[in-house]
């Protein structure tokens, strides 16, 4: 190996360590902030205690007996690409097998908190700082890890490669703007490669983010191929309906309740929307007599804004 390879690999390997002390250290002076203020909402009611337990990896389960896989999927998006490959493990292996299926938002857990079947276990992820994961990780000793899309979990993935847990990227992605802010700088790129150079398998979404990947550092012997979007799985159908299936008394309680009235559904809206759309349903409200206009925000924290926005343009 020349001299210049040698340096370059050692430079590369003095970014990545800077990369990583320096994330760990803040990740470790912003634990006390971070704990105040999860105390603060459960002493207020925004949260019940054990979520902020969970936050803490502190953890409110118990371990099952036998070989338990571990999935997180960030939000609810990330969820909706889990579940089939969940469903699909519960199918393959016997019941001594179970999930543990985290999450980083109080949205996506309420969902699938009692939604999944009793071999699946659904928890907040713990803070991304090495005392909350490693204490995540001695209660629950997983064999392997699979994440949803992104990799940038510094910590946890540390933590995961130190203990032995096998680490899997599936429907891996990097949008222009992300692949930039990681590759524009030193620190960050050569953390991100030594973080992709821990899994043992990464599964992108297309040729695009196989490129990207290869350019921050993964190889091509971790990317068997890629995958398109999970989210159109032709499983997910089933795996939707399972989690959001609505009672059959409910289903006739609301089809009796709009009966004859005509619907407009504004989906996933964000926040300087809600005014449009109340201001298009005063406009349409006189064309179309019963007009039933139903608002969902992106987010359930928006509900009671969205329901005071909706209050004042519509006159109530």
């Amino acid at each position: 190996m020349s001299s210049s390879a040698t340096a370059a690999g050692w430079a590369k390997q003095a970014w990545a360590s800077l990369g990583r002390l320096s994330y760990t250290s803040l990740s470790l002076l912003a634990l006390p902030s971070y704990a105040a203020e999860l105390a603060a909402h459960a002493l207020t009611g925004q949260q019940t205690p054990d979520l902020a337990y969970e936050r803490l990896g502190l953890c409110t389960a118990e371990r099952p007996a036998g070989p338990v896989l571990w999935f997180h999927a960030f939000s609810i998006g990330e969820s909706a690409v889990a579940l089939p490959v969940i469903f699909r493990c519960l199918l393959e292996y016997n019941e001594h097998v179970h999930v543990l299926l985290t999450t980083s938002t109080p949205e996506a857990r309420t969902l699938l908190q009692n939604s999944l079947p009793p071999r699946v276990t659904v928890q907040f992820l713990p803070l991304d700082n090495m005392l909350c994961m490693r204490q995540f990780l001695a209660h629950w000793k997983p064999q392997a890890c699979i994440l949803m899309e992104s990799p940038a979990w510094p910590a946890l993935v540390e933590c995961c490669a130190a203990a032995g847990v096998r680490l899997a990227l599936l429907n891996a992605r990097l949008s222009s703007r992300v692949f930039l802010s990681w590759f524009c700088s030193a620190p960050r790129r050569a953390l991100l490669g030594s973080m992709l150079s821990s899994f043992n398998l990464i599964v992108p979404q297309s040729d695009i983010d196989v490129g990207r990947f290869r350019i921050l550092g993964a190889t091509l012997g971790q990317m068997p191929g890629w995958c398109s979007d999970l989210k159109y799985a032709a499983a997910l159908g089933t795996s939707v309906w399972h989690l959001w299936r609505p009672r059959p008394g409910r289903i006739a309680a609301l089809r009796q309740a709009v009966a004859g009235r005509t619907i407009w559904v504004a989906a996933h809206t964000a926040p300087g929307e809600d005014e449009a759309v109340g201001s298009c349903h005063v406009r349409l409200r006189s064309d179309w007599k019963g007009l039933l206009t139903v608002l969902v925000p992106r987010t359930s924290s928006r509900c009671k804004q969205v329901a005071a926005v909706s209050s004042r343009t519509t006159d109530g």
